[in-house]
């Protein structure tokens, strides 16, 4: 239902994604590992990767929001350094670039 509102040029609900195919829209809400289709340098969970220190130059040179799965309890260190790495940029306040985000078609607003 959510889809088909927020995609549909014929109800034209505020807000919504009609600019381009929503099947190739960026998803930037989160990052997940499924299965064999991205790198994982620790386990897998019902073929999800939880996330170590080995995953994060990938996870930092993501454009989500967020990443799915740490455990804490299994190498918290990755967890740990994103934490730190958000307390810094929070602390300095500093940002990371942000054309990415500006740029997305679904994120523009007609003038």
């Amino acid at each position: 239902f959510w889809a088909t509102l927020h995609h549909s040029k014929s109800v034209s609900v505020p807000g919504s994604y009609t600019a381009g195919d929503p099947e190739n829209k960026p998803w930037i809400s989160v990052y997940a590992s499924w299965g064999g289709q991205d790198p994982c340098s620790s386990i897998r969970t019902r073929s999800v990767c939880i996330f170590s220190l080995g995953d994060l130059p990938v996870l930092l040179q993501r454009y989500e929001l967020f990443a799915n799965k740490f455990y804490i309890t299994h190498l918290p260190a990755a967890l740990h350094c994103l934490d730190q790495m958000l307390f810094n940029l929070t602390f300095l306040r500093t940002t990371r670039d942000l054309s990415y985000y500006q740029n997305l078609t679904f994120a523009l607003r007609p003038s």
